[in-house]
């Protein structure tokens, strides 16, 4: 069974005002017992992902939540938050590629290669329409990438932003990325707004600072937001979550399997549940082959029960999701 089919059925948001006008709110809808799943919220420019994810927590009545791959504070858009026991598998949509749209504002550049840092060089020279179709081709399939110097990668077990906000000359090597699509959805002349969709580590920051480097211009982000990621292209709005109550929550919460699409799915029976519960294989065979990927394990009532490796006829576990909470 694949999973594609049913199995069965800039003003803050991290203001402590804000926060605890909110936890007061929520007192009376939260969760009586703990949601373990997707919740896919839509977020605004101006709050971290953390923030959104420490947001969750709470209204989910929950002690474990992630995020699958951080927005910028001035991006919005799809934040898939896994909560609960599906915190394991936010890796899996790590892998899945992202549609994002954005504005580059030409004739500035920043420290941030975005509207949120200081202006390190301005320029008068503009961009042609012309000369943006031009150079697209060298931004699509696999290239190289210098990740921005305001980034979460680590240098030296810190983040690298904390380096460049402590003045410090920070380096970052290159890496391979792959961009799927690139294309200009409107062009003003000060302003170009593009569509793309990519891989997992492209930053978008990076490629408006390196069409403006090609064009021998100024440019850094405007605006920023992401569509979709994966299977997920819708998301509530946070303070529309805050307000729910516990039946309307459940009704916001995805099955784990939703980020399992292309894996194989097979149902076990009480006991091979419980086997693979405890770490033991179970008996396994198919008449065709089968990717690589982890088999996706179910119960007779749909619920995920494992991942699961074939090895020699057995299915041998290699996450298990043990309970309901």
């Amino acid at each position: 069974m694949r999973s594609e089919e049913p199995i069965l059925r800039e003003k803050s948001h991290e203001d402590p005002e804000h926060d605890e006008r909110c936890d007061i709110a929520m007192q009376a809808n939260r969760m009586t017992i703990p949601a373990w799943g997707w919740v896919v919220v839509d977020k605004t420019s101006g709050c971290t992902s953390m923030h959104v994810t420490h947001r969750i927590k709470r209204i989910f009545n929950l002690k474990k939540a992630g995020h699958a791959g951080t927005l910028d504070p001035l991006a919005s858009g799809i934040l898939p938050i896994a909560l609960g026991l599906a915190t394991p598998l936010i890796g899996s949509v790590m892998d899945f590629s992202k549609t994002y749209t954005f504005s580059v504002a030409w004739g500035l550049s920043t420290d941030t290669d975005d509207a949120c840092g200081e202006i390190q060089k301005t320029c008068s020279k503009r961009p042609t329409l012309q000369q943006l179709s031009d150079i697209l081709p060298q931004f699509l399939g696999e290239i190289w990438q210098t990740p921005p110097v305001y980034c979460a990668a680590k240098i030296q077990g810190l983040p690298a932003y904390t380096h460049a906000r402590q003045g410090e000359e920070v380096r970052l090597e290159p890496r391979r990325i792959h961009i799927n699509a690139l294309k200009i959805l409107e062009h003003t002349g000060d302003v170009t707004h593009f569509e793309m969709t990519c891989g997992t580590g492209t930053y978008v920051r990076s490629v408006a600072r390196d069409m403006a480097e090609v064009l021998g211009l100024c440019g850094s982000i405007q605006t920023l937001r992401r569509i979709r990621v994966g299977p997920f292209d819708s998301g509530r709005v946070l303070s529309d979550l805050e307000q729910y109550n516990e039946e309307e929550l459940r009704a916001c919460v995805l099955p784990p399997q939703h980020v399992l699409q292309g894996s194989e799915g097979v149902c076990v029976n009480e006991q091979e549940k419980l086997d693979l519960w405890n770490g033991k294989k179970i008996p396994f065979s198919l008449p065709t082959p089968l990717t690589q990927r982890p088999i996706a394990c179910y119960d007779r009532y749909g619920c995920l029960v494992a991942l699961a490796n074939v090895c020699q006829g057995w299915l041998a576990p290699t996450r298990c999701f043990i309970g309901k909470i």
